[in-house]
């Protein structure tokens, strides 16, 4: 039987981290994400449908405009940030995944489909378990979730960060990866010690991190949410994963939460208040659906998500959905594969 362990004891140097992150100098992201825009001037990016191609779209779910195709090499992660006003997506991709290798790269892409690999120096870091990859705010560093093993023991379990060097706006190299935060951790039978965090995001001003995790207990899945700034560690609800900060002063964090027979896109303040069900589905053996992927509007007035569905007469759906913040003019943008950013 397997023997699990949460641990909620985080390191002080992680805290020391998060509070110096106050006074670190980073770059100031410029432009409006790449031009076009709905009647709001935002424009929504994501994953093609059975395609390997970045799509924009205005956030009417008009204009959809294909920007580049990517190259073959098991695209596994995919993200969008901008340096100097230059829009660059971020992903992480495998070329050996095919031979059962791990070779993970960070692959740039432009807005005109130039793209730069540069391989992840990861030394003693897991290949295997590199995963969740973000921006933190400020364009300068990609975090990671990851373990790192020496001599065949894991010594440190957390979210790890490369820093991005760029010339002329454009990315020239990435850094050794670095252990940023210490995050919870459980213990699998023939893995050892391994990550718990099942989503995370950056507060926009880099001060906090708002984190989910999953456990087994009594065989069941247990989730909840938690908050890390310089106070330390604090639960803010005991449910939820997949979140996300709201942009700018904002402080409110949009997450899935599921339960029995359906699952809903809710809404909660950094502190625990103010909890709010923006949108609920129900599910049956029959018609299912499921919630992924939800993403603010740069206002934080909306929210995307992406739909899967399934039923016993249609078979699968996916589709991509926006609705207001406050729960009303649930819209339905077409079908998606998965949602980038929202700009």
């Amino acid at each position: 039987m397997k023997r699990h362990i949460f641990r909620l004891a985080w390191t002080t140097a992680a805290i020391v981290v998060i509070c110096a992150l106050s006074t670190t100098g980073a770059a100031q992201k410029k432009g409006g994400g790449g031009g076009g825009g709905g009647p709001d001037g935002t424009t929504i990016f994501y994953h093609g449908l059975f395609s390997s191609s970045v799509f924009k779209m205005n956030s009417d779910g008009s204009a959809k405009t294909e920007m580049f195709s990517n190259p073959s090499g098991g695209t596994l992660e995919c993200s969008y940030e901008l340096h100097n006003g230059q829009p660059w997506f971020m992903q992480k991709v495998d070329p050996g995944w095919e031979t059962y290798e791990y070779a993970p790269v960070l692959r740039f892409f432009s807005g005109t489909g130039e793209y730069r690999e540069f391989p992840l120096d990861f030394g003693t870091v897991d290949p295997e378990y590199m995963g969740q990859f973000r921006w933190v705010p400020g364009d300068q560093e990609i975090s990671f979730v990851d373990r790192r093993i020496v001599d065949g023991e894991v010594v440190e379990v957390g979210i790890f960060a490369v820093q991005v060097e760029y010339l002329d706006g454009a990315p020239t190299g990435i850094s050794t990866p670095y252990l940023k935060v210490s995050t919870p951790t459980r213990i699998e039978e023939y893995l050892g010690v391994v990550p718990v965090v099942t989503g995370y995001d950056w507060s926009p001003d880099r001060l906090s991190i708002v984190y989910g995790t999953y456990e087994e207990v009594l065989f069941a899945a247990v989730r909840k949410l938690y908050i890390l700034d310089s106070e330390g560690v604090r639960l803010i609800r005991n449910a939820g994963h997949s979140p996300k900060w709201a942009p700018g002063t904002v402080n409110r964090i949009v997450y899935i939460e599921e339960y029995s027979g359906g699952s809903a896109i809710c809404t909660i303040g950094a502190d625990g208040s103010g909890w709010k069900s923006v949108l609920a589905v129900s599910t049956t053996q029959q018609n299912q659906k499921w919630l992924e992927k939800p993403e603010w509007s740069p206002t934080g007035a909306s929210i995307a998500y992406t739909l899967w569905t399934y039923s016993n007469s249609k078979g699968f759906g996916v589709n991509l959905y926006k609705v207001a913040a406050s729960g009303s003019g649930n819209t339905k943008l077409g079908p998606v594969y998965r949602t980038i950013a929202w700009k």
